[in-house]
């Protein structure tokens, strides 16, 4: 018993360890590991940021846009919320942005 615990721990600690970080980026950064650069990044998200990219959570506060990169793609968000943790950055509604190959995908729910 104690050793399959001991495995399941292990497995856990390594899988945890080997999946991607998720980093908040500004637009002016450079990646010189990928092709796409995140000012380029802004630009191919803009045109669909408004329909597919934005959360609003008061209409008080002004909209701010969020870039982090994951692995190699980018997810670009428009939104007012203070986000405690970046992972909620990468969920829907956000624009995905392969960081080496440019292609753009909308992350759906």
């Amino acid at each position: 018993m104690k050793k399959t615990l001991f495995i399941i721990c292990i497995v856990g600690i390594a899988m945890s360890a080997c999946s991607p970080k998720i980093f908040y980026i500004s637009k002016d950064s450079e990646n010189s590991k990928l092709k796409v650069q995140p000012a380029e990044v802004l630009e191919m998200a803009e045109e669909l940021l408004d329909e597919h990219g934005t959360y609003f959570w008061q209409d008080s506060i002004k909209l701010e846009t969020h870039i982090v990169l994951k692995g190699n793609n980018y997810y670009v968000k428009r939104s007012d919320y203070p986000a405690k943790y970046l992972n909620w950055y990468i969920q829907a509604p956000a624009i995905k942005i392969n960081g080496k190959n440019g292609k753009v995908k909308i992350v759906e729910k």
